[in-house]
């Protein structure tokens, strides 16, 4: 067992402790199990990604019966790409509803966004531009970058938020994803990834809770 980390102990079948590896000498400890160990199945994968910087495992439960494990390195698989851009997605998707709101659907988005990013609202001219070259009629919205939106929306997000700081952690989160980087099991860049999810769902929440004060 050289290379565990946590193993269940069972007796009479059941599961009843788990043997911890005690870094800080070598030796191995018994902990019984407790509420802090134990995480149902039907948990949303979001909220372990939260849990598993102060506990870096969970015991699975399946009803009343424990059934399997989840750890750290769990957290280098395929499904936690899947949710980082399914919530980059839903952002996306929301800062348009914003834009449109605080615009009144119209395109006048593109001036307040010359004025904070000059290059970015020509580079979106000249996107559309060649669009339509090739018969594709699409509208401005579609062809800016999540970052672009942010800007003109800044209004939309939580008050008081390091807006530029938090901007760029969402944008190395989105690289992250968007090149399926894998994730690395240590601790400072669990507690990084985390940051970073945690500043898309802050950021979800504040442009949801807008939207719902305009009637959208």
């Amino acid at each position: 067992f050289a290379a565990y980390d946590h193993i269940p102990i069972r007796e009479s079948g059941k599961i009843v402790a788990i043997l911890e590896r005690n870094n800080g000498n070598g030796e191995s400890v018994r902990r019984a199990l407790d509420e802090d160990v134990l995480i149902s199945d039907d948990e949303p994968l979001a909220n372990f990604i939260h849990m598993v910087r102060k506990q870096p495992y969970r015991l699975v439960l399946d009803g009343a019966r424990i059934e399997g494990i989840v750890t750290r390195s769990d957290l280098l698989k395929v499904p936690v790409l899947l949710l980082g851009y399914s919530l980059l997605s839903q952002l996306e998707l929301l800062a348009n509803r914003a834009i449109d709101i605080k615009y009144n659907g119209s395109d006048e988005w593109l001036s307040e966004l010359e004025r904070l990013e000059g290059e970015q609202a020509k580079k979106i001219a000249t996107k559309k531009r060649k669009a339509a070259s090739e018969n594709l009629f699409l509208p401005a919205i579609e062809l800016a970058d999540l970052v672009d939106k942010l800007r003109v929306i800044r209004d939309f997000l939580p008050e008081g938020c390091e807006f530029e700081a938090e901007l760029r952690e969402l944008v190395r989160f989105r690289n992250a994803v968007a090149h399926v980087r894998p994730l690395l099991p240590s601790n400072a860049h669990l507690d990084q990834f985390v940051r970073r999810l945690e500043i898309v769902t802050t950021w979800t929440v504040a442009i949801e809770q807008k939207i719902g004060r305009h009637g959208g």
